[in-house]
């Protein structure tokens, strides 16, 4: 399963430690069923705000771009006609539609107004769906 996240859950865990953003990051990147697919759009986007607003994050954010294992995706898809309500979050449909994933990772309420050909999922969504306790 290809699963993209969107910049406000790589902030979320990497530079804030998020404990739910933590648990589906790791759980992503340590089993097989799921490939991380990242967009240099999305890298971009979570990289200019980490810079701006937490100057001694971006090393730690840089480090783990270089250290995780995900499927990158350099984004050619223009003006592709994409539905959402704010223009910014364009590009992270764009970057879902071209990398054909199948799930979206986001806090962000506007992605869940519209149908996509993938599912749009909060990071507590995700635990609940696809995480499961009883192996533990």
């Amino acid at each position: 399963m290809r699963v993209l996240l969107d910049s406000n859950i790589l902030i979320a865990s990497i530079v804030l430690n998020g404990k739910t953003t933590n648990k589906v990051l790791q759980h992503i990147i340590s089993t097989d069923e799921f490939e991380l697919v990242l967009s240099d759009t999305i890298i971009d986007e979570t990289r200019k705000v980490v810079e701006a607003r937490w100057k001694n994050s971006l090393e730690y954010f840089e480090d783990f771009i270089k250290d995780i294992k995900f499927h990158y995706l350099r984004l050619c898809a223009g003006d592709k006609v994409v539905n959402i309500r704010d223009p910014k979050d364009k590009h992270v449909i764009a970057s879902a539609l071209e990398a054909e994933i199948d799930l979206l990772i986001t806090g962000d309420k506007d992605f869940f107004e519209y149908e996509y050909d993938f599912e749009v999922i909060t990071p507590s969504g995700y635990i609940a769906k696809y995480i499961d306790f009883s192996a533990n």
